[in-house]
């Protein structure tokens, strides 16, 4: 049973199938959700007096909605059970991402080896050194006096 509905984003009259959802019933024009407007007239099923027939979903007074859960790509609202969005087909359970390569750091470079202490040899030969140079001098000035 096909029936006509107008789009109320540009105004098109559009011919879908109701009860189904699928990529094909966005109006071609605009974009909107066809599956969303109400129905105002039928192509087939109309009763003899012109009328449209009207259906009651089951539930609590027909008024229920089925359950939906938003695409992980575009965010259009589809039935829990689908595999693929019907709007952009994208799959509804994505395989996740893998974990990145993580490049391990290479090792830090090893810690700089001590300066070596001045050889206890090269200090007492500078004190001697010294020493000397001080008995020297005073024998060169009480030699001078």
């Amino acid at each position: 049973m096909k029936m006509v509905v107008e789009c109320p984003g540009c105004g098109t009259d559009v011919e879908v199938e109701p009860g189904r959802r699928s990529a094909e019933l966005f109006c071609a024009r605009c974009d909107y959700p066809l599956f969303w407007v109400t129905p105002p007239r039928l192509l087939e099923g109309e009763d003899d007096t012109g009328d449209m027939v009207l259906r009651r979903r089951p539930g609590a007074a027909g008024m229920r909605l089925p359950a939906t859960v938003p695409c992980p790509a575009c965010r259009e609202l589809n039935l829990v059970t689908e595999v693929v969005c019907l709007r952009c087909g994208s799959p509804m359970q994505p395989e996740p991402e893998p974990e990145p390569f993580v490049v391990p750091e290479p090792p830090p470079p090893p810690p700089p080896e001590p300066e070596p202490e001045p050889s206890r040899w090269k200090l007492w030969m500078t004190v001697l050194a010294v020493v000397i140079a001080v008995v020297l001098l005073g024998a060169l000035l009480l030699w001078l006096l």
